[in-house]
């Protein structure tokens, strides 16, 4: 889960859930994923 507030001094704010720790090679393994799925 995530959201982005503004604040009242117009600063944005991007929240999010942790859901898993992942070493280095797990997540050039799973960017790689999504580029070649959204490449199509």
């Amino acid at each position: 889960r995530s959201c982005t507030l503004k604040d009242p001094f117009g600063h944005v704010w991007f929240l999010a859930t942790h859901k898993e720790d992942l070493t280095q090679a797990e997540i050039e393994t799973r960017a790689a994923e999504l580029f070649r799925q959204m490449k199509g």
